[in-house]
């Protein structure tokens, strides 16, 4: 897939590499759906919440 190549492979070159030069390395998959987002079926993996993720706010109290 062409997404994969411009996007996945670079990334995962760059991971590696970096493992090799003993650098503290993480790799966070996003695989779930925020299920207060009442999203149909097709869209139940959305695009661009990353930030969601990393501010907490699907955990957040109201």
């Amino acid at each position: 897939m062409l997404s994969d190549f411009l996007y996945v492979a670079p990334f995962d070159k760059m991971a590696k590499l970096l493992v090799e030069r003993k650098v503290p390395t993480f790799l966070y998959v996003l695989n779930t759906t925020v299920e207060s987002f009442n999203f149909e079926h097709w869209r139940r993996v959305p695009h661009d919440i990353e930030h969601l993720w990393l501010s907490g706010a699907p955990f957040m109290d109201k």
